[in-house]
């Protein structure tokens, strides 16, 4: 009896130690400080209006701060450079401060930072469009410029793609039928 007992307790105490030892992983919630729109516009390297084109969700959506992907047409463009069209990383929930709630035809304004694809999140100042916020912007920053649009394909860019793939193919053909004359010489 007094065995089964000392093995009941060191039972519960190796599990207790096995739940302790074990840690949980870390939470993320989304706690955004009142911003101004003047604050907005300093932290943010664009901002400008414009409609969703395309909202992409990420492929494993096990995570809130998984990045999903916008495409925007811009119409309006306050700070940064006048491109018609951006694209930016959000994270796909509003508990990681994602952009949640936001959709295709959408029209935004956007505050948001980086250079190659931008990145935006809840607490930095984009949401749906509003006139107050873009009068605001005006008065803040002047007038918005205009996109510019995007560049044309240079004519031909794909045709030289495709003689590119063929010249390749003819190549790498060559080459595996001389390796195999040469192994069979041998």
């Amino acid at each position: 009896m007094r065995f089964k007992a000392l093995v009941l307790i060191l039972s519960v105490l190796a599990g207790a130690v096995g739940i302790a030892w074990v840690q949980a992983p870390a939470a993320s919630a989304c706690s955004c400080a009142v911003s101004t729109v003047p604050e907005f516009v300093e932290f943010a390297d664009v901002v400008g209006s414009g409609t969703v084109r395309r909202v992409t969700p990420p492929a494993d959506q096990s995570s809130s701060a998984a990045a999903t992907t916008y495409l925007v047409d811009l119409d309006a463009v306050w700070k940064g450079p006048a491109v018609a069209e951006v694209r930016m990383l959000s994270a796909v929930s509003s508990a990681s401060c994602g952009l949640e709630g936001i959709g295709q035809g959408d029209r935004i304004i956007l505050f948001a930072n980086g250079s190659g694809p931008l990145e935006a999140n809840l607490c930095g100042g984009t949401w749906l469009y509003d006139d107050d916020t873009a009068a605001e912007l005006t008065s803040l920053l002047g007038a918005p410029m205009a996109p510019l649009p995007a560049p044309a394909p240079a004519p031909g860019a794909a045709d030289l793609t495709a003689w590119t793939i063929v010249v390749a193919l003819i190549l790498g053909a060559g080459v595996a039928a001389g390796a195999v004359r040469y192994g069979l010489d041998r």
